[in-house]
């Protein structure tokens, strides 16, 4: 009798034991999912934002390439191609008078590299690097050039240069229209996840021609944006420049803040790429709180039932 009573004592002592280990690993599996969900959500948001993002690039790629065909078509107007210098500035002095308020100058620019403007204006263009390319070394016709200073203007501006050709396929001048890179930061800045978030963009040479903070906006690049303060851009210039990919990583601003970057390669550009900024709290702050409450309420849950199971209310 005392040999049994014993087993029956062990036996409940090992089941207390085995319902212990079982609760405890319970109560981590659950955790586990618990804390897993929050941030399965916000990657599920970073992957819904990454896809925003490539459809406002998208777009953007899409308005580039109407202004590209713009300057197409004005290129093989027979007034433009018949070189008549006359003739063509008032056609572009008429044109430019509908022409979308993006455009800043329309110019033509014939072979010694003396450019007509829209506006009137006379520049001798020769020295450009679309010029030489199109007319001298006749290595393309058409050019998107990178954002650089207007000659009359100084505007930092976006060039689209095609070559102007005769019938017999002759290059005899060059058609030009300038997009005012202000209104390319306004367009990349129509994307808003928050107050706190905005757009900017990349040329070929890694240089942000586009930026909400104008003591940015084509003074830094991302190999030299550790001198403003930022912290993981440069450590990033081989993905993010000139990237054929979507893609996006963490990086610090020039007040410490953690922001994510999302980035996306423009089409119909000369490998630019548009980004957009965003606190990184903006993904995780809140569920963070959550998660802890969660996790709290799932222990107390857990360890009470725990206790209320250990007491033999039979005594």
């Amino acid at each position: 009798m005392i040999s049994d009573s014993k087993t029956r004592i062990r036996r409940g002592k090992i089941k207390k034991i085995i319902r212990l280990v079982a609760s405890f690993v319970l109560v981590g599996l659950t955790a586990t999912i618990i804390a897993y969900v929050p941030f399965y959500v916000e990657e599920k948001e970073k992957n819904l934002a990454s896809i925003a993002v490539d459809a406002a690039t998208s777009e953007f790629s899409q308005w580039l390439e109407d202004f590209s065909q713009i300057a197409e078509r004005l290129s093989k107007i027979p007034v433009v191609r018949s070189g008549k210098i006359p003739d063509i500035v008032s056609f572009l002095s008429e044109y430019a008078r509908t022409a979308p308020k993006e455009i800043e100058k329309i110019i033509y620019i014939d072979k010694n590299g003396r450019g007509y403007y829209n506006t009137g204006e006379v520049f001798d263009l020769s020295d450009r690097a679309y010029f030489r390319s199109i007319m001298i070394d006749k290595s393309a016709d058409r050019i998107v050039a990178n954002p650089f200073a207007a000659r009359s203007t100084d505007n930092l501006i976006a060039a689209i240069v095609y070559a102007v050709k005769d019938d017999s396929d002759n290059v005899k001048g060059l058609l030009f229209v300038s997009i005012n890179a202000e209104k390319l930061g306004e367009k990349m800045q129509k994307l808003r996840f928050s107050n706190d978030s905005y757009g900017w963009a990349i040329d070929s040479a890694g240089r942000i021609f586009a930026h909400n903070d104008e003591s940015i906006m084509n003074k830094m690049t991302i190999r030299n944006s550790p001198d403003f303060g930022f912290r993981g851009l440069a450590e990033r210039e081989r993905e993010i420049v000139g990237a054929n990919e979507s893609g996006r990583f963490l990086y610090n601003d020039s007040s410490g803040k953690s922001r994510v970057v999302f980035y996306s390669p423009i089409d119909a550009s000369p490998n630019w790429v548009y980004c957009v900024s965003i606190d990184k709290n903006f993904f995780g702050y809140d569920r963070a709180i959550l998660l802890v409450a969660l996790i709290a309420v799932a222990l107390f849950s857990f360890l009470t039932a725990l206790i209320v199971k250990s007491v033999d209310f039979r005594r």
